[in-house]
């Protein structure tokens, strides 16, 4: 099922009322780019006692050092999957959908660049299930809010948040974050994967050629800002840009850019930020420095009469596995 089109949703191989063995949710990451860059996998099986619950990504390290990852966690939980699922009867996804689409209108253009693609495939009794999820609750503009069709669709929008927090609370996994005991157990996923055919359970098909491109743990690249300000004009709160993965970039080791700011001299708040030079073209850094330096805060004793203050940020990155 290759190059699936957002536009179209389908089920295949429902079973109503049957019990709920297992599902899996699969969700491919900026593909509504045409370049995706990593897949997650949530996986809810049966255990003795409730369920084993899995998340693992499988993609971009970052967007500094670039390379393939593979991150994983797993908890046991004493809830069975179909409680797990909540409010979302994951074996009659098809019917459901059938019917959310012959009340309302949708319009498949309303998700971002690089908006994702979802799908879950379960195991009820004896049928394998596969329900291509709509990408964002924008496609769905004639949905009364508070609505029986709203409430389905926010819970399935929220699906997989809400079982990572009954699996982990409040420490749900950060794919964000690179951790080493995460990556040793992505390391154990990827070779199950690679002997078990996960490649051919996936809808999207994207993970063989990720796959492919993952040769073990890398460890956590090594970043390193330097954030020079004028001389005389001081700082409250500032934080560090934080980047973002993005199939455009990976492998920008270094960046260095000028921001102009405009400050409000009177409460020392960051009201506009633009970059007024850079070394290099690149919408991840520039939005993830953009971003950041709008949360600034100056002290308003230091800040210019008008307001305008020159940022110089130095960005360097150590890639190699620790």
């Amino acid at each position: 099922m290759r190059g699936i089109l957002l536009a179209v949703i389908a089920s295949l191989g429902w079973a109503e009322g049957a019990d709920l063995q297992a599902f899996r949710s699969w969700s491919t990451l900026g593909a509504g780019s045409g370049v995706a860059w990593g897949e997650t996998l949530l996986e809810v099986d049966r255990a003795p006692g409730g369920a084993l619950v899995r998340f693992t990504y499988i993609g971009l390290r970052d967007a500094a050092c670039g390379g393939i990852t593979v991150l994983s966690w797993e908890k046991r939980v004493a809830r069975a999957p179909r409680a797990l699922a909540g409010g979302v009867d994951v074996c009659r996804l098809g019917p459901d959908f059938q019917g959310l689409f012959k009340r309302h209108k949708f319009n498949p253009l309303a998700y971002g660049t690089e908006s994702d693609q979802t799908a879950i495939v379960s195991q009820c009794g004896g049928h394998r299930n596969i329900s291509f999820v709509p990408p964002g609750g924008q496609g769905f503009p004639d949905i009364a809010e508070g609505s029986r069709d709203d409430v389905f669709l926010t819970q399935l929008f929220e699906f997989e948040d809400s079982i990572k927090s009954a699996a982990w609370g409040t420490q749900v996994p950060d794919i964000g974050v690179i951790d080493p005991e995460a990556e040793r157990r992505g390391q154990e996923f990827a070779g199950r994967a690679r002997a078990s055919g996960y490649e051919n359970e996936e809808p999207f098909h994207h993970l063989e050629s990720l796959l492919d491109s993952y040769h073990g743990p890398l460890g956590p690249p090594a970043y390193e800002w330097q954030i020079e300000f004028p001389d005389g004009i001081k700082t409250l709160r500032r934080e560090e840009p934080r980047l973002f993965r993005s199939g455009y970039e990976g492998g920008m080791q270094s960046y260095n850019t000028i921001l102009s700011l405009k400050v409000d001299p009177s409460s020392g708040k960051v009201t506009s930020s633009m970059e007024k030079t850079a070394d290099h073209s690149s919408f991840v850094f520039n939005r993830a420095i953009w971003s950041s330096s709008l949360n600034w805060l100056f002290d308003p004793a230091t800040v210019p009469a008008d307001g305008r203050v020159e940022v110089h940020v130095h960005f360097a990155a150590r890639c190699g596995p620790e």
